[in-house]
């Protein structure tokens, strides 16, 4: 047998404890086969719910956690940590928000079947629809980033985090470039002023990736655990750009 695929589901964490134990119970209940090893990368910075505590115990005998657990951090730095805690040896990472969930337990299976069938060598990026937007078609798409940017919709295919499963060295590419500001400018107000986009990983991947191959697949296998938006997002979307 060749070597195992190593998946990373990464996820930043700031004060959703309860929301982030259900995304864990999750990805804890995919069922894992000899084909690949499952890792969770957690980066909690600034929380003060219990997050903290919960973290500094999690274990779970199927998957590998790594954990970045820095309450006294800058909350600006959780992305990058989160990238910076990825193990080298990592092959693809899917980008995961705190209040979102994997759909079922075969979830990661039938995302190793579509990288081992379908993501060549140049393939940096697989977008997995959204389940309450998916026709469940199973169809994929195949182009380079910004030809399917243009094709279906730069937002619908980068906006959001959670369906987005991208080769390691992308990721840290994406992440380096949509954290600079966090570096350059310290003070939150001054990164407002120079950020390149409301959607900073986004701006990171169509930057660093958009001529390599992508894949677009119709899978309903990630959904967020609210309707729709709560007050509590509203607000820290307010926090985040004024």
């Amino acid at each position: 047998m060749g070597k195992k695929l190593k998946i990373a589901i990464a996820i930043p964490t700031y004060n959703r404890l309860e929301k982030l134990k259900f995304a864990l119970s999750k990805i804890e209940a995919q069922e894992i086969d000899d084909r690949f090893e499952l890792y969770c990368v957690i980066s909690n910075i600034a929380s003060t719910d219990g997050t903290t505590e919960f973290l500094n115990q999690l274990s779970d005998k199927n998957i590998n956690y790594v954990i970045w657990n820095k309450p006294e951090e800058n909350i600006y730095l959780n992305w990058r940590r989160c990238g910076e805690a990825i193990p080298d040896d990592i092959d693809w990472v899917w980008f995961h928000g705190d209040d979102d969930f994997l759909t079922d337990d075969q979830v990661i299976k039938g995302l190793v079947n579509i990288i081992e069938q379908e993501a060549c060598i140049e393939t940096s990026l697989i977008h997995i629809s959204q389940a309450r937007r998916s026709r469940k078609t199973n169809r994929i798409i195949k182009d380079n980033l910004f030809d399917l940017c243009n094709q279906l919709g730069y937002h619908e295919i980068l906006g959001w985090m959670s369906s987005l499963v991208v080769r390691r060295s992308s990721f840290k590419r994406a992440i380096d470039f949509s954290t600079l500001p966090c570096i350059d400018f310290p003070d939150p107000k001054d990164q407002v002023l120079n950020k390149y986009s409301a959607y900073p990983h986004s701006a990171g991947l169509l930057r660093s990736c958009h001529n390599d191959r992508a894949l677009f697949v119709d899978e309903p296998w990630v959904e967020p655990q609210d309707e729709q938006q709560t007050e509590e997002c509203i607000a820290r979307w307010a926090e985040a750009f004024t």
